[in-house]
């Protein structure tokens, strides 16, 4: 590359940036000149068009008085000598204009105004006029005619005069333009700027009059090829060149509308734009006089500037400032530079010798470089003791193949990686040159040529063999251990549930015991009644006695039984519409009773609570259970409230309820008392079925489960809050009747009415109940006929016998109740159906998923006399 000297360079700099700018100032005025040139020769269009319309504007006035005359009433009754008044005033009017009344030949009938002394010429050139004016019917207006003398010369506008009934006129009326009046036409035109010459031509391009600077009146030749040079343009320049006291012009035309009368602007050339050629030759010679200065002053610095840089390298402040604050700033840092140039050459000779010992010791580590291809360019001599293959023998084969290279993953994902990520690290097995395998840590870099040239892989590999193998040691030992650990934790769980198995069997044990006692007392007085009643069968007291306390045994018995089912869940309860407040009341009044005097019982019920929806027996029960709790737990007395209130469930509260309520709206129920209260340890058992505080032999432990039971069943919850020395709540939430659409039957409404008698179909499986059963029906009137199966059932009622009512046992071999009743409903489609049964989960699957026909005639075994009666009762009657 040439060099440049400095100077030269400030030299070429300061044209490069002063031409320019001449070269763009000299432009910009330039195209001002041009700028200013176009407007003023639009101004002087504008002239013209407006002195073209001044043209119009007199000769349009001549016209329309000439028309107006026309019209003269005094000219219809050929009055010439009124008309002859009429036609001065009207040439005073219009400054004098001369108005001739002539014939289609000629012939002058009537002049005023100028009355010239010539009439045998004026007449001659009448003539021509009239006899066009008479021939378009339309006014004329002539071109620029001669007259008698040779310096004069006129123009004519003919107007035609038709008589009254008359289409073709045979006089005109003749208004006669002098020299005078266009000279004081020509006095009027618009003033234009200084050297302006403004004429006026007729429709050949003859000069009728002017005005302005060097004009003057004499008969000038029609122009030639005036139609071809204005090109039929209404408006615009004349490229003809023109001269103006021996200058040249610039012409502006524009050609009158009504009269076709042409104007013509004249002004010298040198008037346009001479306003800023000063400015221009000024800008020129200042910018040539800039462009000298700027090269002197960049010569001056050059030399200043070398002087300057050239004491640098020398380092030698004699050659003095150059007197440049900058200039001076740069020479001292690059003395400072070169100084710590000098000082940093030093201390890179001292590191040589230190990275030279560094490289060596990365040469010991395994590091191999190759390409994306997998061909090797460098092997370290750490790969040479850990692999075996010397350098000169790796280099420029295939990695993967020197070393025989098994993959974690598929080496195109690993290489895939690599680009787009820029690395990768993972085990690598690779073989040794004595063929023995090893484990290598592989971390693989790549490395990019921002020359272009292809990448290059960098990797670094570690031997891990013996550090994989103990982590598969420890791996194995985690994994024994842990098996141990689930050995272990799962003999552990099996001796837990062994001793909760146990626990339940001697909880059930006891339970057994306790039931086996009850239903043995209950045995006892049903068989000793029995055997009683067969030695006095005749004794009517005896046997009315004994049946009696036969009957409250059963009852015994079947209260037993319910107490069990509630504890299992599986009872069905009878639901009912419950007023809050007569429920508690005649609670209080049992407890009043049955609790002691020393207990005090008080009510808080918020008034106006909905009805609530459970089975009244097992509330009341449930109550009790819970009012004998809080009397055991304060054997001192005290007080206890019962309180019931409403208490609505959102769905954003429902997961954390105390209760496990679902949404919706409860009527919450509580006992409270000021007893002893519990620990937190006793509060979070007391829902543990056969867990109680009492002493042997004075609770079972299955109150208060029993409630809970009871209140989910019921749809609602259960819950207890208890503090020591504070007392115990105990809270019952339990549904409200969703309308007041609910009715109830009491036990004994379908008795109430009067009995009716009637054959009965008695179907049951078990001897003794159905022999029960037969005693039962036929001591309340009615004929039963007795069978142990359904297909004799069904034998009995195709063989058409007389049956009003059929009752039949749900749980038989061979057809069970629900296919006797179907098929006994195809053959007597309106015979009354009562399905007797004591399985509690045969109850509810009727009633959840079974024929709504038969869940509307389930009855629950045991059913006393009074309950069979009532039910067979209705039935009959309502047949």
């Amino acid at each position: 590359m040439r060099e440049t000297r400095v100077g030269t360079f400030l030299l070429w700099l300061v044209l490069t940036v002063s031409i320019p700018m001449l070269l763009l100032t000299v432009g910009v005025m330039w195209h001002l000149q041009e700028v200013q040139r176009r407007q003023q020769q639009t101004a002087l269009i504008d002239l013209a068009r407006e002195a073209s319309q001044m043209v119009d504007q007199r000769l349009e006035r001549l016209a329309d008085g000439l028309l107006g005359l026309a019209g003269s009433t005094a000219l219809e009754r050929s009055d010439l000598q009124a008309f002859g008044h009429e036609a001065g005033l009207t040439s005073a009017r219009l400054g004098g204009v001369p108005i001739s009344l002539a014939t289609l030949s000629g012939r002058v009938l009537l002049r005023a105004g100028d009355v010239r002394p010539e009439p045998n010429a004026a007449e001659a050139s009448v003539r021509q006029t009239a006899q066009t004016a008479i021939r378009t019917g339309m006014p004329v207006i002539t071109n620029f005619l001669p007259v008698n003398q040779p310096t004069r010369r006129e123009i004519e506008v003919a107007v035609p005069v038709p008589r009254i009934g008359e289409t073709t006129a045979e006089r005109v009326l003749v208004g006669e333009i002098d020299s005078a009046w266009l000279g004081r036409l020509a006095a009027t035109l618009p003033a234009g700027p200084s050297g302006l010459v403004m004429t006026i031509l007729d429709r050949d391009g003859l000069t009728v009059v002017g005005s302005g600077p060097g004009w003057q009146p004499v008969d000038e030749p029609a122009r030639p090829g005036w139609r071809q040079a204005i090109q039929d343009r209404r408006s615009g320049l004349l490229a003809d060149q023109a001269t103006l006291a021996g200058g040249p012009v610039i012409q502006a035309f524009s050609i009158a509308r009504l009269s076709g009368y042409g104007v013509v602007a004249r002004q010298p050339r040198d008037a346009f734009g001479a306003a800023i050629e000063p400015d221009l030759m000024r800008t020129l010679l200042i910018g040539a006089a800039l462009l000298i200065v700027g090269l002197v002053a960049a010569w001056c610095l050059a030399r200043r500037l070398v002087g300057a840089l050239r004491g640098v390298p020398e380092r030698d402040p004699a050659g003095g400032p150059s007197g440049l604050r900058e200039v001076d700033q740069l020479t001292a840092k690059l003395r400072v530079a070169l100084e710590a140039c000098d000082a940093s050459k030093i201390t890179l000779r001292a590191n040589e010798g230190q990275l030279r010992d560094l490289l060596g010791m990365l040469d010991l580590a395994a590091i191999v470089v190759r390409e994306m291809d997998g061909t090797i360019r460098f092997w370290s001599l750490g790969c040479t003791r850990l692999y075996g293959w010397s350098r000169a023998e790796a280099v420029g084969r295939s990695c993967h193949e020197l070393l025989s290279t098994q993959f974690p993953v598929p080496a195109g994902q690993i290489e895939q990686a690599v680009l787009t990520r820029g690395e990768w690290t993972g085990d690598l097995v690779h073989r040794r040159r004595d063929g023995s395998l090893m484990v290598v840590s592989a971390h693989t870099v790549l490395r990019r040529d921002f020359e272009a040239h292809a990448p290059m892989v960098m990797e670094s590999l570690v031997d891990v063999t013996a550090l994989r193998e103990a982590q598969d040691g420890l791996r194995r030992l985690d994994q024994d251990l842990e098996q141990r650990v689930r050995s272990e934790m799962s003999a552990r769980e099996a001796v837990q549930r062994r001793a909760e198995y146990e626990h339940r069997i001697r909880a059930l044990g006891a339970l057994a015991g306790g039931i086996a006692h009850d239903f043995n007392n209950v045995l006892q007085v049903v068989a000793g009644g029995a055997a009683l009643l067969a030695r006095r069968p005749h004794d009517a007291d005896a046997v009315g006695r004994l049946g009696q306390v036969i009957s409250d045994a059963a009852v015994r018995g079947a209260a037993i039984t319910r107490r069990m089912l509630a504890l299992a869940r599986r009872d069905v309860l009878q639901s009912e519409p419950i007023e809050p407040m007569v429920l508690l009341t005649a609670t209080q009044g049992v407890f009043a009773a049955s609790l002691g005097a020393r207990i005090d019982v008080q009510l808080q019920i918020v008034p106006g609570l909905p009805r609530l929806l459970a089975d009244k027996a097992r509330l009341e029960t449930a109550l009790l259970n819970l009012g004998t709790n809080a009397r055991d737990a304060m054997p001192d007395g005290g007080t206890l409230r019962l309180t019931a209130s409403l208490e609505a469930v959102m769905p954003a509260d429902a997961a954390r309820h105390a209760g496990g309520l679902r949404s919706g709206i409860y009527v919450r129920l509580s006992v409270e008392d000021d007893g002893a209260g519990m620990s937190p340890a006793t509060l979070a058992r007391v829902g543990e079925p056969f867990f109680t505080t009492k002493d042997v032999g004075e609770g079972t432990g299955l109150g208060l489960s029993m409630v809970k039971g009871f209140a989910e069943h019921s749809g609602g919850g259960f819950a207890i809050e208890s503090a020591i020395g504070v007392g115990t709540t105990a809270v019952l939430w339990l549904p409200v009747v969703p309308g007041d659409g609910w009715t109830t039957a009491g036990p004994g409404a379908g008795a109430a009415g009067m009995r009716r008698s009637g054959q009965i179909l008695l179907v049951d499986d078990d001897r003794l109940v159905l022999d029960a059963l037969t005693e039962q029906l036929e001591g309340l009137g009615h004929r039963v006929l007795a069978t142990s199966g359904g297909c004799h059932a069904l034998a009995i009622l195709q063989a058409r016998e007389a049956v009003d009512l059929l009752i039949t046992d749900l749980a038989m071999p061979g057809m069970n109740g629900l296919a006797l009743i179907e098929q006994a409903r195809e053959l007597r489609p309106s015979l009354p159906v009562i399905l007797l049964t004591g399985n509690p989960r045969e109850i509810a699957a009727i009633e959840t998923a079974g024929d709504p026909r038969c869940a509307e005639l389930v009855m629950r075994k045991p059913a006393t006399s009074a309950m069979l009666g009532a039910r067979v009762s209705a039935l009959l009657q309502r047949a």
